[in-house]
């Protein structure tokens, strides 16, 4: 059996005990509704051809973060807006968000071929932007405090833990 994000981020979950979640991009859903965990919350602006989307707070990550500051998980699953300038955003905002021992999961970062990770989308197929390159700048720029790695399964599963 091969895994995908749900596998991996419920393994994270059961194998460390977390008991809090923070999904940042929900789609329709399909991964935040079937994580099985105490607290879990979802941010998403559920905007244009997303509108169908129900998050939890209906707003940009962005303005989440500004708005709660205080709110802390104990893994955050980003898989919003797949551009590296927002990427790199909510990494950092996710680390003062994370408790102690917490991890950040990504999706989308190991795009299949080059026409996936074209920015702005060309809404041709699969897109998965360039979430890659906010995994490799936080990884070059943190490896000495993070253990930061991709898992090669559904579009790379990008990991970062202290």
């Amino acid at each position: 059996m091969i895994m995908n994000r749900l596998d991996i981020i419920q393994k994270y979950i059961n194998y460390y005990n977390y008991s809090s979640y923070l999904e940042i991009g929900i789609d329709s859903g399909q991964v935040f509704n079937n994580v099985e965990i105490k607290l879990k919350e979802s941010i998403d602006p559920s905007v244009g051809k997303y509108s169908y989307a129900k998050p939890t707070y209906k707003m940009y990550s962005d303005d989440f973060f500004i708005k709660y500051p205080t709110k802390k998980y104990d893994i955050i699953f980003i898989d919003g807006l797949h551009e590296s300038d927002q990427v790199d955003r909510d990494i950092a905002n996710s680390i003062k968000a994370l408790n102690s021992n917490g991890t950040i999961l990504l999706h989308d970062c190991s795009p299949p071929t080059e026409q996936s990770q074209q920015v702005p989308r060309n809404n041709i197929g699969l897109w998965c932007g360039d979430v890659w390159k906010s995994i490799v700048k936080f990884n070059y720029y943190n490896y000495t405090k993070f253990n930061t790695f991709v898992i090669d399964t559904d579009l790379g599963v990008g990991v970062i833990q202290e």
